[in-house]
């Protein structure tokens, strides 16, 4: 999988779960600007071990009674994944 295509998967998942509504959206959860999603996949940019960290602490810290119980568990795995994966880079 390349960087295009990783960074859309994250992203699609956490759309799918109903945790952004935007791109814009989920830069912010990933602790960056308004474009840097959509300017990220154009230049085909990997995601930064820092963006990757921010979007698993933002996800951890969503309060779980804001969001579905069917959802919460889908959460916790994506969180362990993200962290997974940060520590295999660093």
């Amino acid at each position: 999988m390349n960087n295009k295509q990783f960074l859309q998967s994250i992203y699609d998942t956490v759309y799918s779960l109903g945790l952004v509504q935007s791109q814009y959206e989920f830069g912010h959860l990933c602790g960056r600007q308004d474009s840097w999603f959509s300017s990220a996949k154009s230049v085909n940019r990997q995601m930064s071990l820092g963006a990757l960290v921010s979007l698993a602490v933002n996800l951890q810290n969503l309060p779980p009674d804001k969001l579905p119980s069917k959802v919460r568990t889908h959460v916790r795995a994506l969180v362990k994944s993200i962290w997974s994966f940060v520590e295999a880079r660093s």
